[in-house]
């Protein structure tokens, strides 16, 4: 399961390499929230079997409205900072990627 979660993430990354830098960094953001979307609902999932600790459940729940908000703006296209925008969402998915293979290991 953490290989396949590292080949997603990176294959992600890839593919919103092509077109120019503006583009790709608004394709990066909009793959990067597809991918939150996508732990999140493998976290809950944990979540629901009481697999989450409290402590996980209270990460989750602290990066859930920043991650939230970013991922909104970004599909709205709201986004005025894109580059600033990404990394906070990368940086939250990878915290929550962090969880989820605790919990798959």
């Amino acid at each position: 399961m953490k290989k396949f979660l590292t080949i997603v993430f990176l294959g992600f990354l890839l593919a919103a390499c092509i077109g120019p830098p503006e583009q790709q960094t608004e394709r990066q953001l909009q793959l990067m929230c597809r991918a939150y979307a996508a732990t999140l609902t493998t976290l809950a999932a944990f979540n629901s079997t009481g697999a989450l600790s409290e402590s996980d459940v209270a990460r989750v729940d602290e990066v859930r409205p920043v991650m939230n908000s970013a991922c909104e703006k970004s599909a709205a296209g709201l986004v005025t900072d894109l580059d600033s925008a990404l990394l906070l969402v990368q940086q939250g998915a990878f915290e929550l990627l962090l969880i989820e293979q605790g919990l798959t290991q």
